[in-house]
């Protein structure tokens, strides 16, 4: 995803009222336009807004983390690639974001309005175009280690797994083949629509 062509592709998203959090994709700055594209978490609260991206190689599986780290001492966000730390943003006040009722998506996004100074708007284009194998949310900050650990295997239930998409769903013909299940052991379970 994120070629120049393309533009701007939402990741996920789970905003209400410009509220919310926001990872996308883009082609990365010249001269890697065609070879990279830019991951950026993006979270926005009224008019406040922090932003970090990292760059990764296209046509290769990348394992992705994004961290809203809320840790006492440590209020930053945070980019993880293949495991390994990468980028984080300076230290600001996380608010809250009042978005607890706002769905959450995947491939697919709101545009979101933030201030020139701050990048201006980011506006999609067009849908995701590219694959997603797991799609996890923890409520807790993860480790470097654990991280790297995790990134290649199944992970157990805990109670900081919230939502655990493999998108392992079985082949062939039977009722309901637009139910995606949670393996996090919540029972999230969705619908692709």
């Amino acid at each position: 995803g994120g070629s120049a062509a393309s533009g701007k592709q939402c990741i996920t998203q789970k905003i209400k009222n410009n509220n919310g959090i926001t990872l996308y994709t883009e082609a990365s700055p010249a001269p890697f336009t065609t070879t990279h594209s830019n991951i950026t978490l993006l979270i926005t609260s009224g008019t406040e807004n922090e932003s970090i991206s990292v760059s990764i190689e296209r046509g290769n599986w990348q394992h992705i983390s994004a961290c809203i780290n809320r840790r006492a001492g440590v209020n930053r966000l945070e980019m993880f690639v293949n495991g390994k730390f990468k980028k984080k943003s300076p230290q600001f006040d996380i608010q809250d974001f009042f978005f607890k009722e706002a769905d959450l998506t995947i491939g697919k996004g709101d545009n979101v309005s933030r201030p020139a100074s701050s990048g201006g708007d980011v506006t999609f284009t067009n849908n995701l175009v590219g694959s997603i194998d797991d799609f996890r949310i923890f409520h807790s900050p993860r480790s470097e280690s654990s991280l790297d650990n995790e990134k290649s295997r199944k992970v157990e239930p805990r109670k900081s797994l919230r939502l655990n998409l493999t998108f392992n769903e079985p082949t062939g013909s039977y009722p309901n083949q637009d139910v995606l299940l949670d393996h996090s052991g919540n029972s999230l379970h969705t619908k692709i629509l």
